[in-house]
């Protein structure tokens, strides 16, 4: 009895609420040896871009990833297995407009 009791607390911690508060998500990226910065922003419904080194080739690239980090995301959240409670409402990242914030840009490594 105290193992399964044990088993369902550590379940149990794992579990997120229905609205668990959380509206951005930092995730690093890398593609080419190069790391850029993905941030879901949910309050702005933004996937916003964050890059030191862009390039017309590799944004276009860079772009299609975080895409599809966003779709994978989405999936994740909407497997109401992953919920303590399912309020029903699923987050759609791949929906998401690109924002673009201007960065420091550092020069090309030769």
């Amino acid at each position: 009895m105290a193992a399964k009791q044990h088993e369902h607390d550590l379940t149990k911690r794992w579990w997120l609420p229905p609205s668990f508060g959380i509206g951005t998500v930092y995730v690093p990226l890398l593609r080419n040896g190069h790391w850029h910065l993905m941030i879901v922003d949910m309050y702005h419904s933004d996937l916003v871009y964050l890059d030191s080194m862009k390039n017309d080739e590799d944004t276009a690239e860079r772009k299609k990833q975080m895409k599809f980090v966003a779709f994978f995301l989405e999936t994740l959240l909407s497997d109401k297995g992953f919920y303590k409670e399912w309020d029903g409402l699923t987050p759609k990242f791949s929906t998401y407009d690109f924002s673009e914030p201007e960065t420091g840009q550092q020069d090309e490594l030769t």
